[in-house]
């Protein structure tokens, strides 16, 4: 009992310091889950549900995040005749973002943000020692999802809030969870002086803090602008050793996007088989974890790419149409 305590409170600690997908994290969960199932009651049982939630929206473990959040459900209901906290359900919807589920995300981050409850909040703070729902990390993704439905005004407000709101709670994990949301918002924009700015922000302050998953996510958004701003081997070498880095950590979110950008500057530097083979490498990475979201893009770039090359217009044609 006493070591089911002790990996419950190791596994949110281990997230913040080790990163989302470490193997720290995921071994204080099972072992978790293992001794909940001689000793643990409800509440434990929950907490390691919520874990792996997280766990597994950021290894791109799309389809189980539903089946952890319906077994929360059922302790929830068991336990209180309520749903879950909001912490919780901001996982799932994170999870139908990127599964391609947009307007079903952006409908479920628009809901959460209005239930705003300030115990509630401090609740998650002391909990975990950072804070979603109606806070930092729902504010950040819900502006990507603005985005990518074509709210272009409205993106950037939930962005600079959660900047705001990670800076007024003085928690330095959510500082540098808002700055990266915000450096990839400006990356999408296509601001490029700006997105540079912003991401060299993020990477300083998940340096600082040592936040490692955010510090791997912001050096390819750098890595990216660097490489934008010189395409050549140096720097789009040092972009791929930025996306190999992250896919060391475990984590696999958002790596169809990570491997457009990679092939964007491929297509800029002349190196137009290298990107059509980034654009294949997230497409496969997109098939196997049905992470949808991005596929438009990598399709688009596959086209520019071809006619670039000179290829077949009638193949380029294709891949716009798709």
């Amino acid at each position: 009992t006493q070591e089911l305590n002790l990996q419950v409170a190791l596994a949110p600690l281990y997230r913040i310091t080790k990163g989302w997908t470490s193997p720290e994290v995921e071994q204080a969960l099972d072992r978790a889950m293992e001794l909940c199932d001689k000793v643990g009651d409800d509440v434990q049982r929950a907490q390691v549900f919520y874990g792996l939630e997280s766990l597994y929206v950021v290894q791109a473990r799309l389809e189980k995040v539903q089946l952890a959040s319906d077994e929360l459900h059922r302790l929830y209901q068991r336990m209180h005749a309520t749903a879950p906290p909001l912490e919780a359900e901001i996982m799932l919807a994170g999870s139908r973002l990127h599964l391609g589920r947009i307007a079903d995300a952006n409908d479920e981050f628009e809901r959460m943000l209005a239930a705003k409850n300030p115990s509630q909040l401090q609740h998650i703070v002391e909990e975990h020692g950072w804070n979603y729902a109606d806070a930092v990390h729902g504010r950040a993704w819900h502006a990507h999802a603005l985005w990518l439905l074509g709210y272009l005004d409205s993106a950037l407000l939930p962005a600079h809030e959660g900047v705001q709101l990670a800076r007024d709670l003085d928690q330095p994990f959510s500082q540098a969870l808002a700055a990266t949301y915000l450096a990839m918002l400006q990356q999408l924009y296509s601001d490029q002086a700006c997105a540079k700015a912003r991401a060299e922000e993020a990477l300083a302050l998940a340096t600082e803090y040592k936040a490692p998953y955010y510090q791997a996510w912001s050096a390819i958004l750098v890595g990216y602008a660097l490489a934008c701003e010189q395409p050549g081997s140096p720097t789009i070498a040092s972009l791929r050793e930025s996306i190999a880095a992250f896919k060391a950590s475990g984590a696999r979110l958002r790596l169809p996007y990570y491997l457009g950008l990679l092939a964007q500057v491929c297509g800029r530097a002349g190196c137009t088989d290298d990107g059509l083979a980034a654009v294949d490498e997230g497409m496969a990475a997109s098939r196997a974890h049905n992470e949808r979201w991005w596929d438009a893009e990598l399709h688009r770039v596959r086209g520019e790419l071809l006619l670039s090359s000179g290829a077949d217009s009638d193949e380029a044609q294709t891949a716009y149409f798709r």
